[in-house]
């Protein structure tokens, strides 16, 4: 795509924000709006890349919440190749944030408190992430209390009247591991130190 390209009738692209191994990122001006989008396209197009992106799509669109980035529209560009518009976001990711100087106790409270309040919203809906990683959690404009849950491609939907046996399969297995590991933590002591992965501890004395 170049400078000036029309997505959709919709999307006037401006530049080429990024690439990866299964697409490209735009920056977009939505002619609808007037605001600025990130035009993700996908190519080459493979099955299982297009069921994935359909699927990021879908449960995209079904979600809306401050720290969860915003759904604008999806379809398929002139050439074939399926697009998805989002909110555009400046900052840079946790991942980047980290590789210059690790969080304080505080900061990491509040990244923790962040995630957590996007990620209710979707198990609220039967939704499971399955990929939270640095490089999925976006700090708009670089400000921690500004973060933004990214990527649900590998996302599980769980319908509650159909449901999905491997999502369901999946949960209850790790439910029981986690039940039986709480087992065998409680009868080997019962002040055993617990410690967070943020690097907070407590002995519990």
């Amino acid at each position: 795509m170049r400078a000036g390209d029309l997505v959709a009738n919709r999307f006037e692209v401006e530049h080429l924000a990024g690439a990866g191994g299964v697409g490209e990122v735009y920056r977009a001006l939505d002619r609808a709006t007037g605001e600025r989008v990130a035009l993700k396209v996908l190519r080459p197009p493979s099955s299982r890349d297009i069921e994935r992106f359909a699927r990021e799509a879908r449960v995209l669109s079904r979600l809306r919440h401050p720290a969860i980035v915003r759904y604008v529209s999806h379809g398929v560009t002139g050439e074939g190749e399926p697009f998805m518009a989002m909110e555009w976001l400046d900052g840079e990711d946790l991942s980047a944030r980290l590789s210059r100087a690790p969080l304080t106790l505080a900061e990491s409270a509040e990244v923790v408190r962040r995630a957590a309040a996007a990620l209710a919203i979707p198990h609220a809906r039967g939704i499971v992430h399955r990929d939270i990683k640095p490089s999925n959690l976006f700090l708009r404009n670089g400000h921690l209390d500004e973060l933004k849950l990214l990527d649900f491609g590998l996302a599980w939907l769980v319908d509650a009247s159909r449901g999905s046996s491997r999502a369901r399969g999946w949960w209850w297995a790790r439910s029981a591991t986690w039940r039986r590991s709480r087992r065998r933590a409680s009868a080997r002591s019962t002040r055993a130190p617990t410690c967070s992965r943020w690097g907070a501890c407590s002995t519990g004395a």
